[in-house]
């Protein structure tokens, strides 16, 4: 437990410490954020250069996962297009 001289210190310290951030004046910070976006399969070259930069290979390898991808999806919707039946054959077949 502090001693009631030393309270008074400690009051008068933190008072001064008050009175000179009262004086100071005030400051704004500015933040700000800048985004890059892209729209495709691979990014566009600049970006696909820095991944190379720090990744040696990393550009070849995007690219084939890119390509892989691309396959896989048109696999699934040719395998699809296969199993749904064909809407135009039943409206003929209907009105028939």
């Amino acid at each position: 437990m502090l001693e009631p001289e030393n309270e008074v210190e400690i009051l008068d310290e933190t008072l001064d410490i008050q009175e000179t951030a009262d004086e100071m004046p005030e400051s704004t910070i500015e933040a700000v954020h800048i985004g890059t976006m892209f729209s495709g399969p691979i990014p566009p070259p600049e970006t696909l250069s820095g991944y190379e930069e720090i990744v040696p290979g990393s550009a070849e390898r995007i690219i084939s996962n890119m390509m892989d991808e691309s396959l896989h999806r048109r696999t699934l919707e040719k395998n699809r297009s296969k199993m749904q039946p064909n809407s135009l054959s039943q409206d003929k077949t209907r009105h028939s």
